[in-house]
């Protein structure tokens, strides 16, 4: 079996983490992160003693214009302050960065450490899937950097090793169960006297989900409410709860006897993903235990971990199922939608499905991942959505445009990126859609995109789209014969069309209405 994405990137930056230099380490994240998102460039950002410290792209070091620049977006200076990932609203001219449109994702542990921001390629937004890998990544980053911050230099601190140990496990596991008990063995190789729990809030109650430690701790295998126990209240409270002396302790005192008994140091982590209660992480001594600066630190990072796992694994399957019904949603819209543009326009039927056939295989063939293929092939069918906007005296009008006629034309293009736009799902179709009629040379409409600034997977629509409107039947004109739309696609390659993409075309299918 192949090494998972996730941890050939943990075992990149725990290498470069143990070089001890941060820059580096920063200048290799930014390098190895950009690759995994396949972005366009990535940047970290990071703040120390209240002000920004270091400015590290995957460029090299940034110039102080470029980190002014972005210290001042409000996406970013949110995203500091937050556990989401947020995005510009418009592509960004970021001095000495490409323009494209960017997202930011903190980095911070128990406070805010910096943010990391990729810059998507292609004036694209992010797919979902890329959303959730830099969402893990900057919680992976985040964990390394407090490794480094945690270092004493002293040669017997284990404790950020151990961590770094416990995420490979995590990131590792294949199952939920396997990714918990790694966790709950690093805790209990480290704290031998203590039960460690973790537990799963369902409805009001924190249900254990796994569980080690000595045999005689049966009294503490017990299900709490939220506000009931150390577990309750760390869950209550949505804080780390450190309580030395249990039997001193008022939110105890209706805790069972016997588990009483049992019970002298409490110390529960509550498991919050994005300001949602999990459940709780809790370690149970049988004796007085001080648990220094450190040992709080890292077990409030354990339980983060244990919140990432716990969220990713639970999460997975609800996600395949709302995957599922989003995309019959989206099917069901989409037919819709192209039932209207053939009411609208008698030709496009067939113009549809031609199309939409012919890019996925020409998108398959030039490397297209799964999602941009997914993509494409709605953009197939609703390109033409926004002539649902134009006038029936202009859309159907059997003589050619005026020049008055053909700007109204010209906004189908916008009109269909709004309609599309409403769509959840379909940000990138919506792209598509608008950028349909742009040009290589720069001249299209409506943004006069060129070269590689047009998606790939808009170039291959607009030659098969343009081959496909010419052989079909207009109202002002009749079909043209093949020899002539050859033609006129070999004239146009490296003005209208991309070069490439026209020379794949008509080696594949130009010859096939032949047969």
């Amino acid at each position: 079996m192949s090494e998972k994405p996730e941890l050939k990137i943990f075992s990149s930056l725990k290498r470069a983490l143990e070089k001890g230099n941060v820059e580096k380490f920063l200048s290799r994240a930014c390098a190895v992160i950009k690759s995994f998102l396949h972005a366009r460039a990535v940047v970290i950002l990071l703040k120390g003693g209240g002000k920004w410290e270091y400015g590290i792209s995957s460029m090299g070091n940034l110039e102080s214009e470029a980190m002014d620049f972005l210290i001042q977006e409000k996406f970013v200076q949110t995203a500091l302050n937050s556990t989401k990932i947020f995005f510009s609203r418009e592509a960004l001219a970021v001095p000495g960065l490409p323009r494209s449109y960017a997202y930011a994702a903190p980095i911070r542990v128990s406070r805010p450490q910096g943010v990391i921001i990729a810059f998507s390629q292609n004036n694209l937004h992010f797919t979902a899937a890329q959303k959730r890998n830099f969402k893990a990544l900057s919680s992976l980053l985040s964990q390394f950097l407090f490794c480094h911050n945690a270092r004493t230099g002293e040669s017997g601190n284990a404790l950020p090793a151990f961590m770094l140990n416990l995420s490979e496990k995590i990131i590792s596991s294949p199952s939920l169960e396997e990714a918990l008990s790694a966790i709950l063995k690093i805790l209990s190789y480290l704290y031998p006297e203590a039960f460690v729990a973790l537990r799963v809030l369902e409805g009001d109650v924190l249900k254990i989900r796994a569980a080690k430690g000595p045999p005689n701790w049966f009294g503490l295998q017990r299900d709490f409410r939220i506000g009931e126990g150390g577990a309750g209240h760390a869950a209550l409270e949505r804080m780390p709860l450190y309580i030395p002396d249990v039997n001193s302790d008022p939110r105890f005192i209706k805790f069972p006897e016997n588990a009483r008994a049992l019970v002298k140091t409490y110390f529960g982590i509550p498991l919050v993903y994005q300001d949602i209660l999990l459940g709780v992480l809790d370690l149970n001594f049988q004796k007085k235990t001080e648990l220094t600066r450190e040992d709080i630190s890292f077990l409030t990072i354990a339980g983060h971990l244990a919140a990432v796992a716990l969220q990713a694994f639970l999460s997975r399957e609800e996600a395949l199922t709302k995957q599922e019904e989003l995309r019959n949603t989206l099917l069901g819209t989409i037919t819709s939608l192209s039932l209207a543009v053939e009411a609208k326009d008698s030709y496009t039927g067939t113009h549809l499905k031609d199309v939409k056939e012919i890019t996925q295989k020409i998108g398959s063939l030039m490397g297209l991942s799964s999602e941009e293929l997914e993509d494409l092939q709605y953009a197939a069918v609703l390109h033409d959505i926004g002539k649902v906007g134009i006038p029936d005296s202009v859309l159907r009008k059997p003589d050619r445009l005026t020049p008055e006629e053909w700007q109204i034309m010209k906004q189908h293009s916008i009109i269909g990126e709004r309609i599309i736009s409403s769509i959840p799902g379909l940000a990138n179709v919506a792209k598509f859609v608008r950028w349909h009629h742009e040009r290589w040379d720069g001249k299209g409409y409506p943004d006069g995109l060129k070269d590689d600034e047009i998606p790939l997977p808009v170039r291959i629509l607009t030659v098969v789209d343009a081959y496909s409107a010419m052989r079909e039947k207009r109202p002002y004109r009749d079909s043209l014969p093949r020899e002539v739309a050859v033609y006129e696609l070999k004239k146009n390659a490296g003005t209208q069309f991309d070069p490439r993409v026209v020379e794949l075309f008509l080696s594949l299918f130009a010859f096939e209405e032949e047969k």
